[in-house]
């Protein structure tokens, strides 16, 4: 009878994405608390005064958005690339072996 892993080594990268994500959070919010002040914001005829840190929030959740977006995309194209790869292989493999001689 086989033995269950260990919870710690189940969940090792759990821990490690909490301290990546903490390393992460704790600076932006920071630096979100540390700017209340408005700022103007001008594009094109359009003018608008937000608060700063609603400013830098909204362009740090649209930069993970961004990047979500385009590893998706990139994961999709090379799993389809990979399954191409595997398709020519496995068509070059059946051409090179000798083709099987059934009797009568």
């Amino acid at each position: 009878m086989t033995q269950p892993e260990s919870t710690s080594e189940r969940t090792g990268w759990q821990w490690a994405l909490l301290a990546f994500t903490l390393l992460i959070v704790v600076p932006v919010v920071i630096l979100l608390a540390s700017n209340p002040d408005s700022v103007r914001v001008k594009w094109w005829n359009w003018s608008w005064r937000p608060p700063l840190y609603a400013l830098l929030l909204g362009t740090f959740v649209a930069g993970v958005v961004v990047d979500e977006v385009v590893g998706l995309v990139w994961r999709g194209r090379r799993r389809r690339q990979q399954k191409l790869h595997a398709e020519l292989a496995d068509l070059r493999r059946r051409a090179a072996a000798p083709a099987e001689v059934k009797p009568e």
